[in-house]
């Protein structure tokens, strides 16, 4: 017995079989169409000629497709790093070591600074990266703080450092009085 169609053989059951045998052999007939089509559900009406405009037509073009999209992701437009954190932790990181936030003096930072650090150097690093951070304002007694901007400090080839400036409030133009969430991505902008 087998459990695909290509392992059936046709030459089997022979004339001088058993017709009581024909039972187990119905039953792997089934099983082999089965496991070779799990997911039929209805008749599959299939041309010689379908099938060759499919490898010959239609397959080629799926090849080039692939094809292009291989050359855009490794020819530029590729997120290179990402994070979440929600002002005490990392909730998620893409080649990210670390968030280090001056709330918790980390690294020697002040109030309202952040290193975001890359767990590899970015390679060939250069001018052609952009960093998007959108920062989320803290939650205090379940009201959400005032607004809150972004000012990239630096960026190398292993760390991003920013500042988060509260808008509005008594800290206007300055580091809010909690520490705040932010998402932030890394993205290879070259064009080829």
């Amino acid at each position: 017995m087998t459990d695909y169609i290509l392992g059936l053989d046709v030459s089997t059951p022979t004339e001088f079989d058993p017709v009581s045998e024909g039972a187990g052999e119905i039953r792997g007939i089934k099983t082999a169409l089965h496991n070779t089509f799990p997911y039929a559900n209805s008749s599959l009406d299939v041309s010689n000629e379908s099938l060759n405009q499919l490898v010959n037509e239609s397959l080629p073009d799926i090849l080039k497709r692939l094809g292009e999209l291989e050359s855009s992701v490794s020819g530029g437009n590729v997120i290179v790093a990402s994070c979440k954190y929600n002002g005490s932790e990392q909730k998620y990181g893409h080649h990210i070591t670390s968030v280090a936030n001056g709330w918790d003096g980390d690294e020697g930072l002040l109030a309202g600074q952040y290193r975001v650090n890359f767990d590899t150097n970015i390679e060939e690093f250069d001018e052609h990266y952009a960093v998007q951070i959108t920062p989320f304002p803290a939650i205090v007694n379940g009201v959400s703080a005032y607004p809150t901007i972004v000012a990239l400090q630096g960026f190398t080839a292993n760390a991003v450092t920013f500042t988060v400036h509260q808008i509005g409030g008594p800290e206007n133009g300055s580091a809010p009085q909690n520490a705040v969430g932010f998402s932030l991505m890394v993205v290879d902008i070259e064009q080829n």
